[in-house]
């Protein structure tokens, strides 16, 4: 691609990236490729992410630059993938161990990709770990540097302690820009006292790939549903609630024998999950598929009836979008990123974290009324055509960038 000299260099900085073409991974980071991709045609962009065991050390990834750092120097030892950086350090607190290792080793990496490349603006994907870690860079190394950072949920309604505030703040105090997925956060963001540049923007999808016309009659027959099909996706882990959901199950099954839990992603809690599915008896009606392709979600998410999302802490997760997107009604926790989001009533329903009893019967009460929950899947996704849709995600991005760059030093 031909590009003026004087097109500007961006280095983005993530922990959630495609480990390979086509990773499956949940948490495996496609939004932050689509967007790099599609800044791509405006900017030069860079991507820096985690080292994984089958990865190269430089590599492109549609036509976008692509670095990985080290995670630990016993190549083994992985922070990042698997269940997400919380999650695993919640599993095993010896990981804690590798935490100043990963800081180190992503902060030369900056040092050295923003040197060579010359960068003029770092885009740092969630507040902690890279937010901080760009933040120190360009206060020991490089002062005139411009830093954006995205927030995207988690890296901010976590870490609510002391430490994790004034960690925040300080970061805040430091950068040029910010990006939220939500109202809800730009509205605590300012009260933390916040007062430059905020882009409010969820991640985007493809709408066209998440579409109600993927609903596949072939894929109920292949994993023998003959009746209503919830859908979870997502990391099998405590922070997204499937638990809650799972102990839903029992009373959905008593009014639907025939309903079908779909669940897909792996994580640390999965195990005890099977389990428990067992222990309610409802392991007929409950489907771990793990990992799944990439190509597969847009046809799990038109064929499910119902998309359930039961977490305790969020910004706005891509899989609701893409449920949206894809005409599914969706029932989700009540967070403030969805309690919050105007014109939302008529297809998302919101039930109180934790609560089973108000999980089951919101998804019985919806499969009884089938006119309700066909209107509601119409106006699920007209709402993500016109909010969430990527042309419009990665013009607002570009907008933002370019604010900052023009920014007087």
């Amino acid at each position: 691609m031909n590009r003026s000299s004087s097109t500007k260099n961006i280095l983005a900085v993530t922990s959630s990236f495609p480990r390979w073409k086509g990773d499956g991974n949940i948490g495996g980071g496609d939004f932050v490729l689509t967007l790099s991709t599609g800044l791509n045609t405006d900017f030069n962009v860079h991507v820096l992410a985690p080292y994984c065991l089958e990865q190269k050390g430089k590599e492109e990834v549609d036509a976008v630059k692509t670095y990985r750092h080290k995670q630990f120097f016993i190549k083994k030892i992985e922070l990042a993938f698997g269940s997400g950086m919380t999650a695993n350090l919640a599993k095993n607190k010896l990981l804690f161990f590798v935490v100043p290792f990963y800081f180190m080793y992503q902060f030369f990496a900056i040092a050295k990709i923003v040197r060579k490349q010359k960068i003029d603006i770092i885009h740092a994907y969630w507040l902690i770990p890279q937010g901080l870690i760009a933040v120190l860079y360009k206060l020991l190394l490089n002062p005139k540097i411009k830093i954006a950072v995205s927030v995207l949920g988690s890296d901010f309604w976590s870490f609510n302690n002391r430490i994790g505030t004034g960690i925040k703040k300080f970061i805040f105090r430091n950068i040029d820009g910010l990006s939220v997925v939500s109202e809800a956060i730009e509205q605590e963001v300012r009260k933390m006292g916040y007062t430059k540049n905020i882009c409010v923007c969820p991640m985007g999808i493809d709408t066209n790939a998440f579409s109600p016309e993927r609903k596949s009659a072939a894929l109920k027959e292949k994993y023998n549903a003959t009746a209503e099909v919830l859908l979870f996706s997502g990391y099998c882990v405590e922070g997204k609630g499937i638990r809650y959901l799972i102990q839903a199950m029992p009373a959905i099954v008593k009014q639907f024998p025939q309903v079908q839990l779909w669940l897909t992603g792996e994580g640390n809690l999965k195990e005890e999950m099977i389990a428990l599915c067992k222990t309610l008896n409802i392991q007929n009606n409950v489907l771990f598929l793990g990992f799944v392709d990439r190509e597969l979600l847009p046809v799990l998410h038109a064929t499910s009836d119902i998309f359930v999302l039961p977490t305790l802490s969020e910004g706005f997760p891509i899989v609701v979008m893409e449920a949206l997107s894809s005409g599914a009604t969706t029932v989700v926790s009540d967070l403030p990123v969805f309690t919050q989001l105007k014109g939302k009533d008529d297809f998302m329903f919101i039930t109180e974290k934790k609560n089973t009893q108000q999980i089951g019967d919101t998804i019985i009460r919806l499969l009884k009324n089938k006119e309700k929950l066909a209107e509601a899947k119409s106006k699920a996704r007209a709402f993500a055509v016109a909010r969430f849709d990527w042309e419009h995600v990665i013009s607002e991005h570009k907008k933002f960038l370019n604010e900052i760059l023009n920014q007087q030093a």
